[in-house]
């Protein structure tokens, strides 16, 4: 990759000056030694030739000696080398952070690359007061009309269909013969897994309904009761917040974390009349509690 510049080559090849070359000598890429060594064959001796060839494969052999000493320095690592305590990014693959305000001399000094004064030249100024500021003119979220509202009291059950609870006892994933509570309902997969408030169970087949059941879900239609209860069985409504919710469909949970179950809550006030309603097969109502 090194070439000694003589005095006649320098003559006979123009890109060989003595102003780039330093102690007499040139550094060559491949390319350029290549091309070098074809003007050496077409003009000059064989025994002149020769020995710029054998000065040029000393030069590169030097430079492969060069190449394997840095290898083998502290910041650079082989492969075979790599371990816990030596790995670490490749030399250059990380760079510094420019540092501005640091001075005039590296150009983003003083006001560091922002100017003097005005919005853009704030904290946060390129990004705007507020997230969809449109420049000072009314932002698009306040020239549209508000819409409808997010009621705090809304209640999620989640449907259940006598049609559906017929064919699970059809499959003989739930049993009849005992008593078909949450955690019977949630094991089965006859619920999904996202139970946020509880089961409403619904009257949709309830002409095909037959099956002695007893059942409890958190709320029940006036139809799903006279169904079921016209086949001999039973609906009670149990109400249950969201940890005792919890406890009831995945008592486990509390088993492995060491905990106690918690004690059933009773209902608010504003639902409280529905678990005192006998027609709503509430388990507060005064039948339940006199059988209780």
């Amino acid at each position: 990759r090194a070439f000694r510049c003589r005095s006649p080559v320098r003559r006979r090849a123009p890109y060989l000056r003595r102003s780039s070359c330093r102690s007499g000598k040139e550094r060559l890429s491949p390319p350029r030694a290549l091309q070098v060594a074809r003007y050496l064959v077409g003009s000059c001796t064989m025994d002149s030739m020769i020995s710029s060839l054998r000065r040029l494969a000393v030069r590169a052999g030097a430079g492969l000696a060069r190449a394997s000493s840095q290898a083998s320095k502290p910041g650079v690592v082989s492969g075979a080398d790599v371990s816990l305590n030596t790995i670490r990014d490749n030399p250059g693959a990380k760079k510094k952070a420019v540092r501005v305000g640091r001075g005039i001399g590296s150009g983003l000094g003083k006001t560091s690359g922002k100017g003097h004064k005005g919005q853009k030249a704030r904290a946060g100024g390129r990004a705007g007061p507020f997230v969809g500021f449109e420049g000072g003119q009314t932002p698009l979220y306040r020239r549209l009309p508000k819409s409808g509202f997010n009621n705090a009291n809304h209640i999620e059950h989640q449907r259940l269909n006598l049609d559906r609870l017929q064919e699970w006892i059809k499959q003989g994933r739930l049993d009849p013969s005992k008593p078909i509570t949450l955690k019977d309902l949630y094991d089965s997969r006859c619920v999904g897994k996202a139970l946020r408030d509880g089961v409403k169970l619904l009257g949709s087949g309830a002409q095909g309904f037959d099956t002695k059941i007893s059942i409890e879900v958190s709320r029940a239609s006036q139809s799903a009761i006279e169904a079921i209860e016209r086949a001999g069985g039973t609906v009670r409504c149990v109400w249950h917040n969201k940890l005792g919710l919890r406890a009831a469909v995945r008592p486990e949970w509390f088993a492995k974390k060491g905990r106690p179950l918690p004690r059933q809550a009773l209902p608010p006030p504003r639902l409280r009349k529905i678990y005192e309603s006998h027609e709503k097969r509430g388990y507060l109502s005064k039948g339940e509690v006199e059988s209780a």
